[in-house]
């Protein structure tokens, strides 16, 4: 009787301890827009280690008309080059990110603090080579003249599926760069791995 109660016992605290937990689960075949989000308000304020952007006063477009462009990756061949930087076998992960890509929103990175403006509006108003004049005139009427006609887009991030590191592209007028970050002992790391120019 004795041996029938232990063997009770250790069904039940295996099938206890082997139960899922249902509030950890993360939908790894899915990066949404909010964890996107909450990833740049992580490493966009981080202006002393991380340094990706001067400060939260700076023009951010709430969305890149640029798309990634994977032939900017000298000596790599399509996807090669994002498998091998964030360290992902899962191939179907990462290329789901990049073949679903759309004009991402950054207009949430507002809740945060940031200076996120519609440059549709913009582009609206004026010829594409009159952007500078109007950012110029934004950044002075905020009161940061510092900044002159300078302003960021950001693409959406692609994340490996841990989640520790991120391909990030950062884009000017005529610019961009992009960013492996890794997550080490709970901090972001950068690395620029590429970028491209007019």
């Amino acid at each position: 009787m004795r041996y029938l109660k232990l063997f009770f016992f250790l069904i039940g605290f295996v099938f206890i301890s082997c139960k899922e937990d249902k509030s950890m689960v993360v939908n790894n075949d899915l990066v949404s827009d909010e964890e996107c989000i909450q990833l740049l308000n992580e490493v966009l304020s981080d202006t002393v280690n991380l340094k990706l952007i001067p400060s939260k006063r700076i023009i951010i477009s709430n969305c890149d008309f640029h798309r990634w462009n994977l032939s900017a990756f000298e000596n790599y061949s399509d996807y090669d080059f994002l498998y091998e930087l964030l360290e992902e076998k899962d191939t179907a992960f990462v290329k789901n990110q990049i073949d679903t890509l759309k004009c991402f929103k950054t207009t949430e990175l507002k809740n945060f603090g940031f200076q996120v403006y519609d440059f549709k509006k913009i582009l609206d108003k004026v010829e594409y080579d009159s952007i500078p004049k109007e950012i110029e005139k934004i950044n002075i009427s905020n009161g940061n003249p510092e900044f002159g006609d300078g302003f960021i887009m950001i693409q959406r991030p692609i994340f490996n599926r841990k989640r520790d590191k991120i391909l990030l592209r950062i884009d000017y007028m005529t610019s961009g760069i992009d960013y492996l970050l890794s997550k080490k002992n709970n901090s972001w790391e950068k690395k620029k791995v590429g970028g491209w120019m007019e």
